[in-house]
């Protein structure tokens, strides 16, 4: 379910909405006009959008906000298991990776967690405390291997993963 609230809208014509399966192309799911009269409003609005997800891995999620003009806007993208994911309690991913960044996608999107990237040796490179909402981007990294530790606030559980930034 993607939920999201436009407090102001002006030559609004509508909301894309666009899913990216894995690594592949970004692909339209639907369409939803603005409800504003003449896609003009200066209140809430809230708008919503269902997409069955019969992916296993990671989908990627964004909403491109198109003016009666034609003018675009993307909104910031958010990673989901698909509903017949049978994965952990988070999901690393793309690894190994080439760039030097990753993300850290967690299946319990209401829990709260500590996170730590470690190198090699168990230095602690970064700390992540109190996170909360569906992922987390890992960035800069150079290459080598990782170690990403996840703790969760709600039950205690510790899970790590390991990571490989190649060049």
């Amino acid at each position: 379910d993607l939920n999201w609230i436009t407090g102001f809208e002006q030559n609004n014509r509508g909301f894309e909405i666009e899913k990216q399966i894995g690594t592949g192309s970004w692909q339209s799911t639907g369409f939803m006009a603005s409800t504003a009269p003449g896609g003009n409003s200066a209140s809430d609005i809230a708008y919503s959008y269902s997409d069955l997800n019969a992916a296993t891995g990671i989908t990627n999620y964004r909403i491109k906000q198109i003016d009666l003009d034609g003018k675009i806007k993307y909104s910031e993208v958010r990673a989901v298991q698909g509903n017949n994911s049978n994965a952990g309690s988070v999901t690393l991913y793309p690894n190994p990776t080439v760039n030097g960044s990753a993300t850290l996608v967690f299946k319990d999107v209401s829990g709260t967690y500590d996170v730590s990237l470690m190198d090699a040796t168990g230095r602690i490179l970064k700390q992540w405390n109190s996170t909360k909402g569906n992922s987390l981007n890992i960035t800069n990294l150079v290459p080598g291997f990782y170690n990403v530790r996840i703790s969760s606030r709600e039950n205690g559980k510790l899970m790590v993963e390991k990571l490989i930034v190649s060049h």
